[in-house]
């Protein structure tokens, strides 16, 4: 297949360019972008905590309601008191179980559930902490997220791993060691092998890192980042998701739904400028043909590099 065949497939699939010729003193005027405000937030990460960084990367999106952490505080205290005195790891597991998916006053009798009606989060105010502790209903964005929050919070060492297309928590049993619970379902435990039938991934995949491993605070916070990107892709900010797509990257670059998303906003460039204007690339003029090349290598050379990594086509973006 010669490269503008699957440029053109592979644009609608899923370094930022300096399209901007103003000077460094109007840049530095500027308020900050969006992806200033990411890059700011992923730098704390190191002090902040799971809560903070959440919060901080929602309000991006939306604004979240002082209720919220006021809400979460509460659920800390539920979870300390149920856990008792010098808790386990596994008790400490089962408290937070008990606070999320079971009613009682910890949760005004409200627990939470999977939403059925949008379980992969299409609905980008759904995968929002406020929405999640509104509704009650979460996805596998969102319900990691709090179970993460409150494991931080009660001291329990946890990390968010990936799937293909899914997220969920791993945390170390001092006798049993990693454990993965599935927060979509529960917080029951779940094996490995669970994942390998119900999320099917190539052994590359788990071989580079990309599936399967337990993300450092560092790269779990640039996973919740993953949502502005989505956010910013529905309102067709091509430019904003190539500059928030290279914050998250710095922090975990082998983030492949990261690399195509950029690869996509590369290719939707491509076919605003150029595709939906000219029949065949010959018929681009001469003094732009080299631009179209350039988004044209960059869309390519995004997949290229996520299938290096063990990503699949077959693996659609939400």
């Amino acid at each position: 297949m010669d490269s503008v065949s699957l440029s053109r497939r592979r644009l609608l699939a899923g370094g930022a360019l300096a399209f901007s010729g103003m000077s460094c003193l109007a840049l530095a005027n500027q308020a900050p972008t969006i992806a200033d405000q990411v890059s700011a937030i992923l730098a704390r990460s190191a002090s902040s905590s799971y809560l903070q960084a959440k919060l901080a990367l929602d309000d991006l999106i939306a604004p979240t309601p002082p209720s919220v952490p006021h809400e979460i505080a509460i659920f800390v205290d539920a979870v300390k008191q149920m856990a008792g005195p010098n808790p386990t790891d596994p008790y400490k597991v089962a408290a937070i179980r008990k606070v999320i998916y079971e009613g009682g006053p910890w949760n005004g009798n409200r627990p939470f559930n999977y939403d059925q009606a949008d379980p992969f989060g299409r609905k980008i105010e759904n995968k929002l902490l406020s929405t999640y502790m509104r509704t009650r209903l979460g996805n596998c964005v969102s319900m990691p997220a709090l179970f993460m929050i409150l494991a931080e919070q009660v001291g329990l060492s946890a990390s968010f791993v990936t799937a293909p297309l899914h997220v969920f928590v791993r945390f170390t049993h001092p006798e049993r060691g990693p454990t993965n619970i599935e927060t979509t379902s529960g917080a029951h435990v779940a094996r490995d092998e669970w994942y390998r039938v119900t999320t099917p991934m190539t052994d590359r995949a788990i071989e580079s890192g990309l599936y399967m491993r337990a993300l450092p605070k560092s790269e779990g916070i640039a996973l919740l980042a993953t949502t502005v990107l989505e956010y910013l892709e529905r309102e067709n900010r091509q430019q904003d998701i190539i500059a928030v797509a290279d914050v998250i990257l710095q922090a975990n670059p082998r983030d492949a739904l990261t690399i195509i998303q950029r690869g996509s906003a590369f290719g939707r460039i491509m076919q605003a400028e150029f595709l939906a204007k000219y029949p065949t690339p010959d018929a681009i003029p001469a003094t732009l043909q080299k631009r179209y090349w350039m988004l044209a290598d960059l869309n390519q050379r995004a997949f290229e590099d996520a299938e290096k990594l063990g990503w699949e086509p077959s693996e659609q973006s939400n």
